[in-house]
């Protein structure tokens, strides 16, 4: 195929990647990209906004690995840092952190593609290639 348009750069600013992973698209088009946060770009790719860290020290500390978006307007987002993995929850229109997906005592070991299904039911998969696996989890 043709390329048709690239987006973002690497860099420190904001819409800029840091250590870009993974990238979905929203039912409305906006593209959004797992980075050292969640960047989120119109489907011009022009900046829109970034969320998923509290402080730019706490985002340079670990990396979002796989994004899905469900039905209900809830992006998932695989998150590895020093302290673990594990899956955020968030109110993709307005970038709040509604729950979190730890693995309660099967540790997750280099988790990275997420989807979830499309019944509606809140079910996640995971690919968790250190222990060469899927994992279903369900999510509120």
């Amino acid at each position: 195929g043709k390329l048709i348009r690239k987006i973002g750069k690497k860099g420190t600013e904001k819409g800029e990647f840091r250590d870009l992973f993974s990238v979905c698209v929203s039912q409305q088009g906006e593209i959004i990209v797992a980075d050292t946060r969640i960047v989120v770009f119109d489907k011009n790719g022009t900046f829109v906004r970034e969320f998923g860290w509290k402080t730019p020290k706490e985002g340079s500390r670990g990396r979002y690995q796989g994004l899905a978006m469900d039905n209900n307007g809830l992006l998932l987002a695989v998150r590895s840092d020093k302290a673990g993995s594990y899956i955020q929850v968030f109110n993709y229109i307005d970038g709040t952190l509604h729950s979190v997906i730890d693995s309660h005592g099967s540790k997750l070991k280099r988790p990275t593609g997420i989807s979830v299904s499309p019944s509606g039911d809140r079910h996640a998969y995971l690919v968790d290639i250190g222990n060469e696996c899927v994992r279903k989890f369900r999510y509120k």
